[in-house]
């Protein structure tokens, strides 16, 4: 009975914890995924306001070249104009430091410009064939094969631009791999304090009802 007993408690008690783990993990994580997303729209959003093609002056005088040229001229560096634009002096801009692929297309439907950044295994048809279906999906923004896009409508086309997301997936899933490993841990090792906490409340109630037991015992044989 009170063997019973005790594997109810530290089962309770385990219960709890396990609850707890897993509510202050979620919260944590469900906190960040959304920081680090919304600081990646930012990103895309300002890359995309920067963004012209060659040639293109009415918007910005940097030029594209397929890389990062784009927006070179428009993101300061870490001295002098970076520090107006309200960058640390000891932090580079994360925008220089992301990798964004993008697709041009004019109004009447026909693509300027495909950039894949020089990834080597990024398909200029995949990525003009899913701009396509992002103009036709009419959706401003979103998260398409771990990739997050914004459309903006420029001066004569459309810019499908987008930001690699995957490295950021990586991570979450490598925090939550971890988490599962210390969570493991962390239950094992609380099962041993749950059992000494299991065996101090038990211990009253089997002492009581030990000497119950010899009481009733110890009467009928006076009685007897």
């Amino acid at each position: 009975m009170f063997k019973k007993s005790r594997r109810k408690i530290v089962i309770t008690i385990l219960a709890v914890m396990l609850l707890l783990l897993s509510g202050t993990f979620c919260v944590i994580y469900l906190a960040s995924y959304v920081d680090m997303t919304n600081e990646n729209r930012e990103l895309l959003k300002e890359y995309a306001a920067s963004y012209s093609l060659p040639g293109d002056q009415k918007e910005s005088p940097a030029s594209h070249d397929g890389s990062e040229n784009n927006i070179k001229d428009e993101i300061p560096r870490i001295t002098g104009a970076g520090q107006e634009r309200g960058f640390p002096p000891d932090k580079p801009p994360k925008l220089e430091l992301s990798t964004f692929y993008s697709v041009a297309v004019s109004d009447a439907g026909q693509t300027l410009k495909v950039d894949t950044a020089d990834v080597s295994n990024l398909d200029e048809e995949a990525l003009e064939k899913l701009a396509f279906e992002i103009m036709e999906s009419g959706k401003c923004d979103g998260v398409r094969d771990n990739l997050i896009y914004r459309m903006e409508e420029k001066d004569g086309y459309i810019l499908v631009a987008f930001l690699d997301n995957t490295l950021m997936m990586e991570n979450v899933g490598t925090m939550i791999t971890y988490t599962l490993i210390f969570g493991a841990i962390a239950m094992a090792v609380m099962f041993f304090p749950a059992r000494y906490l299991a065996d101090r409340i038990v211990a009253p109630l089997e002492e009581s009802y030990t000497s119950q037991r010899q009481f009733i015992s110890d009467a009928g044989h006076e009685l007897k």
